[in-house]
């Protein structure tokens, strides 16, 4: 899982994938952390008052949900056609792409094109409906609770919980000491989203500790 550690400031950041992680990733104070690190590091905070502060970024879960829709299943494949095109580097599916091939009726080394044409012709709603069969297969879909376990079991708390939609540049710095600069991996959001009753039941149950966990209200 993603996870930074900050040795000036004491301080372990969590997040999780389509939370901030493009921007933490280029910060020159902040480290990427091991899951044999991280332990190490909670066990100094439960046996000392001197250990590292934890501070957790989550997202609500269904814009973190939008958000890779729009960059996976819109701006990549584009880019992914215009490479193609181009005749330059090779095109790659990522693997949050690929876990979305059977539920698409695609064989695994489908053409380029053939494929990212499946990806543009997918809804946020087909996305929703295949969630539970695919969503454990890769972290950009986790729920971001998972973040807060050891090795996937342990669990731990932050002491200090920033949601995303809260915070501003000003924010950032002060609680995190970082310069978010210019987002990265933007996800289009010229696109009007739309889910019915019956697809946001679906977000509400495979991110339900994600709702209940950080605060964020179920949208109706």
């Amino acid at each position: 899982m993603p996870c930074f550690y900050d040795p000036l400031r004491r301080q372990i950041v969590v997040n999780s994938l389509k939370v901030m992680q493009t921007t933490l990733s280029r910060q020159p104070g902040l480290a990427p952390l091991s899951q044999r690190r991280l332990a190490r590091l909670l066990v100094a905070r439960a046996l000392s008052r001197r250990g590292p502060r934890v501070v957790g970024l989550v997202r609500d879960p269904l814009a973190r949900l939008v958000s890779f829709f729009g960059n996976k299943f819109r701006s990549s494949p584009r880019a992914l056609l215009q490479r193609e095109a181009s005749g330059g580097e090779r095109a790659r599916f990522q693997h949050c792409q690929q876990i979305f091939f059977a539920p698409l009726g695609l064989a695994s080394d489908v053409p380029i094109e053939t494929g990212c044409r499946a990806l543009l012709g997918a809804s946020l709603g087909d996305v929703v409906r295949w969630l539970p069969r695919v969503f454990a297969q890769d972290a950009h879909l986790w729920p971001q609770s998972w973040s807060f376990r050891v090795a996937g079991r342990v669990r731990f708390r932050a002491d200090l919980l920033l949601r995303l939609e809260q915070l501003d540049a000003a924010a950032l710095a002060r609680e995190l000491g970082i310069d978010p600069g210019e987002r990265g991996n933007p996800s289009e959001a010229g696109e009007a989203v739309w889910l019915d009753a019956a697809e946001r039941a679906v977000v509400a149950r495979v991110y339900a500790e994600d709702y209940a966990r950080f605060g964020y209200p179920l949208q109706p």
